[in-house]
């Protein structure tokens, strides 16, 4: 400050004490007004970090977006895959009807002479709501090594063997019993009712 006050003046090298003056009380006064705002920070700095201290955990909600109707369908058809299960299950482990079940060669001449009879007798059957065609079977030799395995598999009594074409036969009680009566329509009208 000695400084300051030792200046000379550009008009005959003389100080200009009283502006020295102000400028030191300025100084002062902003040095006191710095200290102030210092210390003010310092005070907020703490209170923000002690409230910071005292906050609260707070809870993120994440939303996703899904269509309803995917919700819905899935469960719908969840629901109708388990229906159709459970109702085979059902039918083969605790029938209420037995199922007729054909098996049969197209090149067969036996087999190309019973098919018309076997048809009228499933026609009259459906006609009459004594049967569904869920309950008549027909498997031809060409799907008999996928689809014979399958239903041997479904089945808890005896299984289906195919000795011959035609081999026809009913599932009852969770079992095949293999038909050797006539192949002609009214014989297997009598049998499959």
């Amino acid at each position: 400050m000695n400084f300051l006050m030792n200046k000379k003046t550009k008009k005959g090298g003389k100080t200009n004490k009283k502006s020295t003056k102000k400028v030191v009380k300025k100084t002062k006064l902003n040095a006191k007004k710095i200290k102030k705002e210092k210390s003010m920070k310092k005070k907020q700095s703490k209170k923000k970090s002690s409230s910071r201290k005292k906050r609260k955990p707070e809870i993120i909600t994440i939303e996703t977006s899904v269509e309803p109707g995917l919700l819905t369908m899935e469960n719908n058809m969840h629901q109708q895959k388990e229906e159709q299960i459970s109702k085979i299950l059902e039918d083969v482990h605790y029938p209420k009807k037995p199922k007729l079940v054909l098996i049969y060669a197209n090149w067969c001449g036996h087999c190309q002479a019973m098919k018309p009879n076997w048809e009228q007798m499933k026609t009259n059957l459906l006609e009459r709501n004594m049967y569904s065609p869920e309950d008549i079977i027909e498997i031809e030799s060409g799907e008999q090594e996928q689809k014979l395995p399958e239903l041997n598999n479904s089945l808890q009594g005896a299984k289906i063997e195919i000795v011959g074409y035609p081999t026809m036969g009913k599932i009852e009680d969770g079992g095949f019993s293999k038909y050797e009566g006539g192949r002609d329509m009214e014989s297997l009208l009598k049998w499959a009712m």
